[in-house]
């Protein structure tokens, strides 16, 4: 049996403390949650090829599938943050063949992780995770509570939805409390308009905030489990992007959709 472990950062230090405020509007625009790392124990079976994840929102059936092969780890950049998910792993023989599924376990991903503080020389550092894109600003006090907050720095996540933050003013201070706030935050959709070309290819125009990265994929019909990538856009400086299908002629039906790397 596997059994999935749930990796979030842990918090260390020692007079100094980290509390993580996402700024979270109550507008109807939904936000994109922070990296989810899942883990497993390897299965016991000497013939298993791979793995793979199962997962879905909470009220619907866990479709979803992210084949892993060997490796026992899984990181999900592309969740909503407030939903809750069901996860559950099972394992692949040579075949394709898969086993029971592991104990299922139901996330709710957070907008920001929690923040890890590590020491570095004359500096500490603040480390903590939200979606790819994101804009973080870090504060930080001498007190949690009726203290004067500073800003140390904004920062923007990278691809793999790292914030990192240094702090080399500790000097001499007895006790600093961190905190990191949303400042601003990528897309979680865009708008596809589709147009066949003369020669049966299919035009697919995207429109989004300007500098935004999608992955653009296809599947045969719009629940399908697994799509498949047709490349990468990025919107230029007025939100505007296009990719080109050169095989749409092939098929009947086919359905795209668009997602942040």
């Amino acid at each position: 049996m596997m059994y999935f472990v749930f990796s979030p950062f842990a918090l260390s230090g020692l007079l100094f403390a980290v509390v993580c405020l996402p700024l979270i509007s109550s507008g109807a625009v939904p936000l994109r949650a922070s990296p989810l790392i899942l883990a497993w124990n390897a299965s016991p079976d000497p013939t298993v090829a791979g793995y793979a994840i199962y997962f879905g929102p909470a009220n619907q059936p866990a479709t979803n599938r992210m084949d892993t092969g060997k490796t026992q780890r899984a990181t999900f950049t592309n969740l909503q943050a407030g939903l809750s998910y069901n996860f559950y792993a099972v394992s692949y023989g040579p075949t394709g063949i898969e086993s029971l599924p592991s104990n299922a376990i139901l996330i709710s991903p957070p907008v920001l992780s929690r923040a890890q503080l590590t020491r570095q020389s004359n500096k500490w550092q603040v480390a903590l995770r939200a979606a790819p894109g994101t804009v973080c600003r870090v504060e930080y006090a001498d007190a949690p509570v009726g203290a004067t907050w500073r800003t140390l720095t904004n920062v923007t996540a990278n691809s793999l939805g790292e914030v990192v933050a240094l702090d080399s003013t500790t000097n001499k201070v007895v006790a600093r409390y961190y905190r990191a706030a949303l400042v601003s935050v990528p897309p979680v959709a865009t708008r596809l308009r589709l147009a066949t070309q003369s020669n049966g290819t299919m035009r697919i125009a995207l429109s989004g905030s300007p500098g935004t990265t999608w992955r653009v994929q296809r599947a045969s019909t719009p629940a399908a489990a697994q799509w498949t990538t047709l490349g990468s856009v990025t919107n230029n400086e007025v939100g505007e992007a296009t990719l080109t299908d050169t095989t749409a002629a092939q098929v009947a039906t086919r359905f795209y959709r668009a997602v942040t790397p």
